[in-house]
């Protein structure tokens, strides 16, 4: 977990840059956030059905690619890039599917996606 997370609070500090970052109590912020403070995988904290987890990691591993504003996630800086995995919950409901992201490397410290 991170540390210094508060979930009332509107801001963050990165914990690698030190920057300030402005979360507006987004999902996506808050897990891109965490994710950011392990340097290992993170599981999301909310369970997809196939093709929605399918998608949200096709979204979370392109979005470097060609600058494009993704619908689902918002929180990735400009030129961050992840791996995105999905598979099937081992316990729980059939069909449910669980999200795993990783931080492969950022070059920049500004926000893509507000």
């Amino acid at each position: 977990m991170l540390d210094n997370f508060d979930p009332d609070d509107d801001q963050i500090t990165d914990p690698i840059t030190g920057l300030t970052e402005d979360i507006r109590q987004s999902f996506w912020r808050r897990t891109l956030a965490v994710a950011r403070s392990t340097n290992d995988w993170h599981r999301v904290d909310k369970l997809y059905t196939r093709k929605t987890a399918a998608q949200v990691a096709s979204d979370i591993r392109r979005a470097h690619l060609d600058g494009r504003r993704s619908v689902r996630i918002r929180g990735i800086r400009r030129n961050e890039r992840w791996e995105a995995r999905w598979n099937p919950v081992r316990a729980g409901a059939a069909g449910d599917c669980e999200v795993w992201i990783r931080r492969v490397e950022s070059t920049s410290n500004e926000l893509r996606f507000d």
